[in-house]
C-alpha cells in the first residue's frame, strides 16, 4: 500500500453490494463512493485512458493519484508524516482507559463508544487492532460469566477473537502433535477419500484456510447477538478450525499406526479409548482435540460445552445434516412446505438445548453453511451474497415461513441496566469488527486495482485472461501434448483426446493435486490452432508450444532436473516451485496475483461437470459469472472476445464440433473396454442417431480447417481415431439391427463361458461364430472364430480390423 493510502481509503466508503442485475454493470474501475468525512463524493478509480500499466514482475499498478468524478482532476497522495484523522484520539483514549476504575462501567462504556467512533474516522488497521485488544480485556467488566482469569492472552486473542494470522500455524505452534493432522496429505484410498472432498483438498490445513476465509468475513460483517459467558466468535473459529482435525489421526490408527496415540498423549490428548475403525473414530478424535485445546487456550466450561455441541450442528458438505442445510435453497424447501410451525419449534428446542438464543443458532447455522460451501465453491450456488455475507437463496418470508424467518431477526431487548450495558458493549465490539471488515474490503479494492481487469466497460478483457492448464506430467521440452500422445499399447487402448484444453484465470478444483500447472497470458498464446475460447475449455488442436512469457508451476517433489529447468528458462518460460501440500488453486492464485491477473475460483459439482457446471467465481464480490443469472450474457461476451482475438467459436466442450467428437470418443473408449460401443439398452434407431450426430460433427470439424491444418499430424491423429470409432459404431449398428438389440449382451456371456471352458454352443447358435463370420463377410477378412476364446481375443480382433486407420500415424508413444 502506498504512502497515505490508508487515509485516502478513510475518506471514502466502498459500495459493498454491486448491482448484479447485469454483467454490463461490471467495470474495469475500482469505485469507492459515499464520503465518510467529506461533503463531496469521491471516486477512486484507474484512469479511463490507461486502465493499467506494466510494473515489472509484480504485475500491473493503477495510475497514481485519485480521480475526482466531477472535476476530472487527481489529488496527490499524502506524505507519510501527516497525522491520520482520529489517530491522536485513539492513542489518548487507549491511554486513559487504563487509568479508569474498572468498577465505573458507565465511564468505561462511554470511552469504548468514543474509541469506536475514532476508529470509524481513522480506519487504521494497527490502531484498530490495539483498540480491539482493549475492548477484549474489558469483557469481564460487563460480562460476569467471563472471569478476569479467563481473558485470552494477547498472543491468542488476535486469532481467536479477530481471525488474525494463519490458523494452521496458530494450532501447530501451540500443539506440535497436530502437525500431521493439519499438514499431512490425504491418502489416495477411496475408503477415506469419500469423506475428505475427493481431490479438491489435499490436507486438513487447506480445508481450514479455505473455510475460514469465508467464516472470518461472515463474523466481521454479521451482527451476532450478545450471549453472556460466550465469546461466540472465538467459539465458532475453534469449531470450524478443528472440525476435520481427527481425520488424519483416525486414518493412521485405522492403518495400524501405534505411535500416533503416544504422540498425541505428549500434548495432553488422550486417545487410548479410540477404536481402530475410521468412521467411528474421526469425529470422536476431533471432539477430544477441540475440548483439550479449548481448555489450554483459556475458554470457559460453558464455551467448551457449546463448541462440542456445535460440532454436531456443522453441516457436512453434500449431506443435509441440519435443518439449516436442508432449508438453504428452494428445491430443498419443497420437502418442508407447510411445516413453518414444526420447523420453528425444532429451532427453538435446539437453541434451548445449546443454551443460546434461536437467533444466534440460526445465524451460526448460516455462517457454518457458507464456510463449508467455500471448500467446494460450486456448492455456494445454493446461496446468495448480500451486504458482504452469504445468506440462503430462499426468501423464507415470501414462501410463508414467517415464524422461522422471524427467529433469525428477533432478539429480546434487555430490561436491567447491567444487561443494557452488556448489550451496548457487545454492539460496540461488533462495530469494531465491522470496521475491520471494511478495512479488509478496501485492501482488496486496492489490490484489485493493481490487477488487470477481467472486464472493461462490460466486455471481457483479452489482456486480463490467463490460460491455465494442469497436467500430471512435466513439459520438459516446452510442449504440452494431447492425451493421445501418451501411454503405450494399441491406439484403441489409449486416450483418443487430440486437443489440449485450458481454463481461464484459475485451475478447476478437480486438479488440485496436479504436479505441474502452466499459465499463459491469452494475448501471448499462439492462436492459429485454438478452435474454441471458453472459460473451462479453451481448446488447442494438437501439441501446444508453451510461448515466451508463460509460467510453469511445479509441485515440490516433482522430478525435474536443473538442466531441464534451464532449457525452459532459455525459452523465456519462468519456472516456480510451490509446496507439496498446497492446492493447485492456491498456487495459481499466488502466481496470478504476482503477475497482475485476477484469480477466480473454478469449482465443479461433486460428480464433475463441464461448461456451465463449473463456477467462474469472484470470491471478493460473491459473483459467480456462469450461473443461470449470467449464462446467456456470458456466452455473448465470450463470443465477442473470440471474434476479437480471432478464434472461431466460444462454447462448452461438447457444443462445438471438435469438442463434441473429442468428448464422445473419450466416452466410447470406456465403452470399448467391453469390446463394443453400443450399450445393450440402446435401440438400433437411437444408436443410429448417435452415429449420424458424430459423423455430422466430424465433417463440420474438418470443414472448419485450413488446408495446412487438414494436412497436419494433429488432424490426422484426431481424424484416425474418429473414423475408427465411427467404423466400430457402424459395425455395432449393423450387427444389432440384423440380429437383436442385445446381441452383445448375449455374446459377452458366451465369451465368459468360453473362457471358463463351459460353452457348448454349435455353429448355428454361437454368437461368437456369427460375429466373426459377419466381420469376414463385411470386410473380406479371414479371422478364425476358434481363435476367440475370451473377451480379450475379441478386442484384439477389433484392433486388427481398425489398424488401417492408424497405420499412417507416428507409432511413437511417450510415457508421462
Amino acid at each position: 500500500m502506498r504512502i497515505g493510502e490508508k487515509f485516502i481509503s478513510s475518506i471514502v466508503n466502498k459500495n459493498k453490494t454491486p448491482d448484479i442485475s447485469s454483467i454490463n454493470t461490471i467495470k474495469d474501475e475500482v469505485i469507492i463512493s459515499k464520503s465518510l468525512c467529506q461533503t463531496e463524493p469521491w471516486e477512486y478509480r484507474v484512469s479511463p485512458e490507461k486502465q493499467y500499466k506494466s510494473s515489472g514482475e509484480r504485475g500491473y499498478k493503477p495510475d497514481r493519484g485519485k480521480y475526482n468524478l466531477f472535476t476530472g482532476s487527481t489529488f496527490a497522495i499524502l506524505e507519510e508524516d501527516k497525522k491520520l484523522p482520529g489517530k491522536e484520539k485513539i492513542e489518548n483514549l487507549c491511554s486513559r482507559i487504563k487509568s479508569i476504575d474498572r468498577k465505573n462501567k458507565k465511564e468505561l462504556l462511554s470511552f469504548t463508544e468514543e474509541l469506536m467512533k475514532a476508529n470509524k474516522l481513522s480506519h487504521d488497521p494497527v490502531l484498530l487492532e490495539e483498540s480491539q485488544k482493549f475492548i477484549s480485556s474489558l469483557r469481564p467488566v460487563f460480562d460476569h460469566l467471563i472471569p478476569e482469569n479467563k481473558v485470552f492472552p494477547e498472543k491468542d486473542s488476535s486469532f481467536l477473537e479477530y481471525g488474525k494470522g494463519d490458523p494452521v500455524l496458530f494450532f501447530t505452534e501451540r500443539f506440535p502433535s497436530l502437525q500431521d493432522s493439519f499438514n499431512k496429505i490425504f491418502p489416495d484410498e477411496m475408503g477415506y477419500r469419500e469423506y475428505i472432498h475427493g481431490q479438491r483438498e489435499l490436507t486438513t490445513g487447506n480445508q481450514i484456510r479455505d473455510s475460514l476465509r469465508t467464516l472470518d468475513r461472515e463474523l466481521e460483517m454479521e451482527n451476532l447477538p450478545r450471549e453472556p459467558g460466550i465469546r461466540i466468535k472465538a467459539v465458532l473459529r475453534m469449531v470450524m478450525s478443528l472440525f476435520y482435525s481427527g481425520i488424519i489421526p483416525a486414518i493412521e490408527i485405522d492403518k495400524g499406526n501405534k505411535e500416533i496415540k503416544k504422540i498425541f498423549k505428549e500434548d495432553g490428548f488422550n486417545l487410548s479409548n479410540i477404536s481402530s475403525e475410521f468412521l467411528d473414530s474421526k469425529r470422536e478424535i476431533s471432539n477430544i482435540i477441540l475440548e483439550n485445546t479449548m481448555k489450554k487456550l483459556n475458554f470457559t466450561h460453558g464455551e467448551i460445552s457449546l463448541a462440542i455441541k456445535l460440532m454436531e450442528e456443522v453441516p457436512l458438505t453434500g449431506n443435509n445434516s441440519t435443518i439449516f442445510d436442508a432449508l438453504v435453497n428452494e428445491k430443498s424447501y419443497m420437502d418442508y412446505k407447510g411445516m413453518d410451525g414444526e420447523i420453528s419449534e425444532k429451532v427453538e428446542k435446539k437453541a434451548k438445548e445449546l443454551g443460546i438464543t434461536p437467533q444466534l443458532l440460526m445465524k451460526t447455522g448460516y455462517i457454518f453453511h457458507a464456510a463449508f460451501k467455500r471448500m467446494e465453491p460450486y456448492e455456494l450456488r445454493d446461496m446468495k451474497f448480500t451486504d458482504g455475507t452469504w445468506q440462503p437463496s430462499l426468501d423464507f418470508e415470501k414462501v410463508g415461513m414467517k415464524k422461522f424467518n422471524s427467529l433469525k431477526n428477533s432478539q429480546t431487548e434487555p430490561e436491567h441496566e447491567e444487561d443494557k450495558m452488556f448489550k451496548t458493549f457487545i454492539d460496540e465490539s461488533n462495530e469494531l469488527d465491522k470496521i475491520a471488515g471494511e478495512i479488509k474490503d478496501r485492501e482488496i479494492e486496492t489490490k484489485k486495482s493493481q490487477l488487470r481487469p477481467v472486464f472493461i466497460k462490460g466486455k471481457l478483457n483479452s489482456d486480463g485472461i490467463m490460460l491455465v492448464h494442469a497436467t500430471k506430467g512435466f513439459p520438459k521440452d516446452g510442449i504440452l501434448y494431447p492425451n493421445s500422445h501418451y501411454e503405450n499399447g494399441h491406439p484403441l487402448e489409449r486416450n483418443p483426446r487430440g486437443i489440449v484444453e485450458f481454463s481461464w484465470n484459475g485451475v478447476i478444483d478437480q486438479w488440485n493435486n496436479a504436479p505441474a500447472i502452466i499459465l499463459t497470458p491469452l494475448n501471448k498464446a499462439p492462436k492459429e490452432n485454438i478452435f474454441n475460447l471458453w472459460y473451462t475449455a479453451t481448446s488447442h488442436m494438437g501439441p501446444y508450444n508453451i510461448p515466451e512469457g508463460s509460467v510453469i508451476l511445479i509441485r515440490e517433489g516433482t522430478a525435474v532436473s536443473e538442466k531441464e529447468r534451464q532449457k525452459l528458462r532459455e525459452k523465456g518460460i519462468e519456472i516456480k516451485t510451490f509446496p507439496a501440500n498446497e492446492t493447485s488453486e492456491d498456487a495459481v492464485e499466488h502466481a496470478m496475483t504476482e503477475k497482475g491477473y485476477s484469480p477466480l475460483l473454478m469449482g465443479t459439482d461433486i460428480c464433475g461437470g463441464i461448461g456451465t457446471e463449473t463456477t467462474w467465481f469472484d470470491e471478493d464480490s460473491g459473483i459467480d459469472y456462469f450461473t443461470s443469472d449470467y449464462k446467456d450474457e456470458m456466452i455473448k461476451k465470450s463470443e465477442e472476445l473470440a471474434k476479437e482475438v480471432g478464434i472461431p467459436s466460444a462454447k462448452g466442450t461438447d457444443s462445438y464440433p471438435l469438442g463434441y467428437i473429442t468428448l464422445s470418443m473419450e466416452g466410447y473408449k470406456k465403452d470399448l473396454e467391453s469390446g463394443h460401443i453400443k450399450k445393450s439398452y440402446e435401440k438400433p434407431e437411437e444408436f443410429k442417431k448417435k452415429i449420424d450426430e458424430f459423423s455430422r460433427n466430424l465433417n463440420l470439424a474438418e470443414q472448419s480447417l485450413s488446408e495446412i491444418q487438414k494436412n497436419s499430424d494433429s488432424w490426422k491423429n484426431i481424424s484416425s481415431y474418429a473414423r475408427a470409432y465411427l467404423e466400430i459404431m457402424s459395425l455395432d449398428y449393423e450387427l444389432c439391427k440384423n440380429c437383436d438389440d442385445r446381441f452383445y449382451e448375449s455374446m459377452e456371456q458366451e465369451l465368459k463361458d468360453r473362457q471358463a471352458g463351459l460353452s457348448d454352443r454349435d455353429n448355428n447358435n454361437s454368437f461368437v461364430i456369427y460375429y466373426v463370420k459377419f466381420i469376414n463377410w463385411k470386410y473380406n477378412t479371414s479371422f478364425n472364430p476358434q481363435d476367440i476364446k475370451g473377451q480379450e481375443d475379441q478386442k484384439k480382433l477389433l484392433q486388427k480390423l481398425m489398424d488401417k486407420y492408424f497405420s499412417s500415424l507416428n507409432s511413437n508413444s511417450h510415457d508421462v
